[in-house]
């Protein structure tokens, strides 16, 4: 049967209801760009201080009363920062860029059961002290360059004064923190200078001497461990090492050069628990040194971060021992 078509109703003029109108779009949200919390902060600065920040001396000023620590931090902050760093005389002198103390020798012995420093005369030689070689009971007087040393390094036995150092035949000790990325690059310091970008690249801490004014003579020191792989019914077997090497330099030891020592050849003594071993012939680099080990069923060489600085030739005084002698 034939579907009937459904009729479409027609409009009645006035009676027809009315087309709702479609209501207006809503305009698309546009996003005002974001200013970072840095910039703010640098907008918020008012003129004066902005002007500041904009002189040269005046900036100085301000970068020498920072510690050194931080003024590695404010050479990374922007080029007017790290230009002014580069050309400045006074913050490379604070930087141990630049030598500022005067290079004397102090001549220390003893003398009717009394210890006396005096200044030497000029163009004296050094006196190299051994570990534990007492200076003040030889006939002999010790010939000692006195120094600072670098901020970055920690002096060790501070709390002494210098004559009981020296009197205790101890030479003067520093430690520094050399980790992974420094022992990195001290690897690719020791390729040949052709291929070593590193050898290359000034840097205000690798170019800095240790001293002002600046050594010639360091030992070096590295302390090591190595753990025998565990046997099932064996008690576990370490091995604890460390490795001497010695730096000269007639221009003064810089960090580079401490660096570069990190993976060159130097004696060393291994020793189980707290007795002395043995020392091993030759002299040992710590890439063999674990190579040695691990032919010996050992686990991977650990190597302790701080690193132990003797200076031999040298004495640090404190504030008031520099101007006893000035």
């Amino acid at each position: 049967m034939p579907s009937k078509k459904r009729k479409t109703p027609v409009d009645d003029g006035d009676n027809a209801a009315p087309r709702k109108a479609k209501a207006p779009r809503a305009p698309k949200k546009t996003h005002s760009p974001t200013t970072s919390p840095r910039v703010t902060r640098l907008m918020k600065v008012n003129a004066p201080r902005q002007a500041v920040l904009n002189t040269a001396e005046l900036l100085e000023n301000i970068i020498l009363q920072l510690p050194v620590r931080s003024i590695y931090s404010a050479y990374r902050v922007c080029t007017q920062w790290k230009a002014l760093v580069d050309t400045s005389k006074e913050v490379k002198k604070k930087l141990f860029l630049i030598p500022t103390a005067k290079e004397q020798v102090w001549e220390i012995e003893r003398c009717g059961g009394r210890v006396t420093i005096s200044p030497a005369p000029e163009n004296m030689a050094l006196s190299e002290r051994q570990p534990g070689h007492c200076a003040l009971r030889t006939k002999s007087p010790s010939l000692l360059q006195p120094v600072k040393l670098h901020p970055l390094l920690s002096f060790a036995h501070s709390d002494l004064p210098m004559i009981e150092r020296i009197s205790t035949g101890g030479l003067e000790k520093a430690t520094t923190e050399l980790g992974r990325k420094a022992r990195m690059l001290g690897a690719s310091s020791n390729v040949p200078l052709s291929s070593s970008p590193a050898a290359k690249t000034r840097s205000l801490v690798l170019d800095a001497a240790i001293t002002d004014p600046p050594c010639k003579l360091a030992k070096v020191a590295q302390t090591w461990s190595a753990k025998r792989k565990q046997v099932k019914g064996k008690r576990a077997q370490i091995r604890y090492g460390r490795i001497d090497f010695i730096v000269r330099s007639d221009t003064g030891i810089t960090f580079r050069d401490i660096i570069a020592s990190l993976h060159q050849r130097g004696e060393c003594d291994v020793w189980s628990g707290y007795e002395l071993q043995h020392k091993l012939d030759n002299d040992w680099t710590l890439e063999e040194l674990n190579d040695r080990y691990e032919e010996r069923d050992y686990e991977k060489l650990k190597v302790d971060p701080k690193v132990e600085l003797e200076l031999p030739t040298n004495v640090v005084p404190d504030e008031a021992e520099w101007q006893e002698m000035q």
